[in-house]
């Protein structure tokens, strides 16, 4: 029974130092003094409070090796984990006793020697049988745990929605502060990792630029497809023909056939003439886009930008007819998606609305785009109080020369 209780003896008492030294003690100190600093005074504190590794040599040497231990110990509890630490602990100060038991000249203080040696060393020469021995263990899918198929899974698919993101970002510009005298800002807040809004502004060769904000239904990845072929198709589109009835036919064409009816998309596309000072402009399905005049004014007029048509989509030819409208120098274009509008409170089912929207946008017009930007989306936070995003927010903010 001697064995026993001595290998018992360094169980508990390697539990108490390792224990007492790296979880109480290690990681307050690392907090305060950083690693480095912290990890020496543990190891200090660990040379000096606990018995030295090895009681047989002179003192100063035992207290020598005791810190190197302690130090190898910090080390492998900040690079691993605790686990890890403790099984070195004890192997450590298991070995040196049975060693000194083993050079006894009384069998039975050998055999005492052996024994906790023995115990410990059963697991590795089980292993060593399987190692050596020519049996094939093959390892199948089935054979993982539930738990850890349905942590993978999700981790798989974390991975996939990530790389969605991120090649949905590469299709979506950010765009220069500044086209063609115009002043732009921009914004695009989705509601999961791949979001179904899209939006882009143009400089076509006549001086022209070709804005447009759209709006695939529902969000994820289905969403997300639709949104980044739609966005491609308007860029080509563009290139080719960049006037609206030619634009909308044939993106109306492209989501009719290629997306089901329950993932509609609208669209609100413009061509904003600097020059002329001059907007023609259609919407399919979208919200209409706000005129903003006497930005800098004590009453800034906020007029919204009407024109009604099926979303794409929805039938196989979109009948529709484009406005125009005179602008006037320093006047606003707002365009935006619903989840602007529909943004809930927190707790309530109360939405942001159009009335709010519209008070916003007069408060901060005389901002600027960017400062109109940022204020209409520090005005919805406040309004939502961190309740969490249902729908994707796109925002497009231009002024004219």
């Amino acid at each position: 029974a001697f064995p026993l209780a001595h290998g018992a003896m360094i169980l508990v008492l390697v539990l108490f130092q390792e224990l007492l030294a790296r979880l109480l003690l290690l990681p307050p100190l690392v907090r305060r003094l950083g690693a480095w600093g912290g990890g020496a005074v543990v190891v200090v504190l660990s040379a000096v409070f606990f018995s030295p590794l090895l009681p047989m040599v002179p003192y100063a040497w035992g207290m020598a090796v005791s810190g190197v231990f302690a130090a190898a110990m910090v080390f492998l509890f900040l690079r691993y984990d605790l686990l890890t630490t403790l099984l070195a602990a004890l192997t450590a100060q298991l070995l040196p006793a049975c060693l000194v038991l083993l050079h006894a000249h009384d069998p039975a203080l050998q055999l005492q020697g052996w024994l906790p040696l023995l115990a410990a060393a059963a697991p590795m020469l089980v292993g060593l049988r399987f190692v050596t021995g020519e049996e094939e263990l093959i390892y199948r899918y089935d054979d993982v745990p539930p738990h850890v198929r349905r942590i993978a899974e999700r981790e798989r698919q974390r991975l996939e929605l990530q790389t969605a993101r991120g090649i949905q970002s590469s299709i979506l510009p950010d765009l220069p502060p500044s086209l063609a005298g115009v002043d732009i800002a921009h914004a695009y807040r989705p509601a999961t990792e791949v979001g179904g809004d899209f939006y882009d502004v143009l400089e076509l060769e006549d001086g022209r630029l070709a804005v447009a904000v759209g709006d695939v239904a529902g969000h994820g990845v289905s969403s997300g497809l639709i949104m980044s072929m739609t966005k491609s198709a308007l860029a080509v589109q563009v290139a080719y023909d960049p006037e609206v009835a030619p634009v909308f036919a044939t993106l109306n064409r492209m989501v009719y056939q290629s997306a089901r009816r329950r993932l509609l998309t609208t669209l609100c596309y413009a061509l904003v003439d600097p020059q002329r000072r001059q907007v023609l402009y259609a919407s399919a399905g979208h919200l209409f886009p706000y005129r903003i005049r006497g930005a800098d004014g004590p009453e800034p007029r906020i007029e919204a930008l009407e024109s009604v048509a099926y979303p794409l989509g929805a039938r196989p030819i979109l009948e529709l007819r484009a406005r125009s409208l005179d602008l006037e120098a320093g006047d606003f274009l707002f365009l935006f998606s619903d989840g602007l509008v529909e943004a809930q409170a927190q707790g309530s089912d109360e939405v942001f609305g159009f009335q709010r929207l519209e008070r916003s946008l007069a408060s901060h017009a005389h901002r600027g785009v960017t400062g109109l930007r940022d204020g209409i989306f520090a005005d919805l936070g406040a309004f939502a109080a961190g309740a969490p995003r249902h729908d994707d927010q796109t925002v497009l903010v231009l002024r004219l020369p």
